[in-house]
């Protein structure tokens, strides 16, 4: 299939100006022409805010990793308004601890050093025919990158989302709407942040009523109210918009166990063991729909 990218809005955004210039050949050989580039975060967050942008790439420590954390923020649709904008990385080294903050971004793809014209090409045609599905969990949301099968099927649902990059340089207009993915996947966040209050809740009963000790109880308890928080603001625009009272009456039930343990008492537990219950519930968790992340 032939692919024409001359009028695909592309932005690179990079400080590495011969990188950069490398790239821009590259992309240009492929007929690339609606090219632009930023070298600051400010800049691309200007830029993302204008229209639509159907290819990014970035350096992955530019403006010393902050665009990493506009990448997390686009994919939870909390600037740009573009949440499924296909994302490229670049890469100076491949260091363990870098990939690993990359791929937590919500990238799509990753350009290591040095380039090639024949790494490029490949990348960008797969991206558009096979462009991963995303996955959702309580603090990720991007393209899956579980490799096994089996192990995808175990967990969560897959999402296919929008592709502006095969739309516009292949043509195809049988994108799923926009709309409809994107409420889809605000409502399996409310879920899955909802799973981990459940979670962080179970451990605080648990040490306060017999069962296993945690370390970090009072970190835990912090935790514990910052998920009820973050669950609310999550459920309001969503089906789940009823049912965040819950999370501020959990909130308000863990506030109580704080000051509890500040004064030195052991802790009434009984209204969160009421609370953890209706909030899975009325959030539709199975126990296996989801697994919470120990941070």
């Amino acid at each position: 299939m032939r692919f024409d990218f001359r009028d695909v809005p592309t932005v690179i955004a990079d400080e590495d100006s011969t990188a950069r210039q490398a790239l821009q050949g590259y992309l240009k050989s492929m007929g690339f022409r609606s090219l632009e580039h930023v070298e600051t975060a400010d800049a691309l967050g200007n830029r993302l805010a204008k229209s639509e942008v159907a290819l990014l790439i970035g350096g992955a420590t530019m403006a010393d990793g902050q665009v990493l954390e506009m990448i997390r923020k686009i994919r939870r649709n909390e600037i740009a308004g573009q949440p499924f904008m296909p994302v490229v990385a670049l890469v100076d080294e491949p260091e363990a601890v870098l990939v690993r903050s990359v791929i937590d971004s919500g990238v799509d793809l990753i350009f290591t050093q040095p380039l090639s014209q024949s790494s490029i090409e490949q990348g960008l045609k797969a991206l558009i025919m096979r462009r991963r599905p995303f996955v959702v969990t309580y603090d990720y949301v991007g393209p899956d990158r579980r490799r096994d099968q089996r192990e995808a099927e175990d967990l969560i649902s897959l999402v296919e989302v929008p592709n502006a990059l095969r739309r516009w340089a292949a043509g195809f207009s049988d994108d799923p709407p926009s709309k409809k993915i994107l409420t889809t996947i605000n409502q399996m966040r409310a879920q899955r942040q909802a799973n981990q209050v459940l979670y962080l809740a179970d451990l605080v009963i648990a040490h306060y009523s017999g069962g296993p000790k945690i370390d970090r109880v009072k970190s835990r308890l912090a935790e514990l109210r910052a998920a009820c928080i973050e669950t609310k603001t999550l459920a309001t625009p969503t089906k789940y918009r009823n049912q965040a009272t819950l999370c501020d009456l959990a909130d308000s039930a863990a506030a109580k166990i704080e000051a509890a343990v500040g004064d030195g008492q052991n802790p009434d537990v009984s209204d969160l063991v009421q609370l953890a219950a209706q909030i899975q519930v009325a959030f539709e968790i199975n126990s296996a729909s989801d697994t919470p992340v120990d941070a």
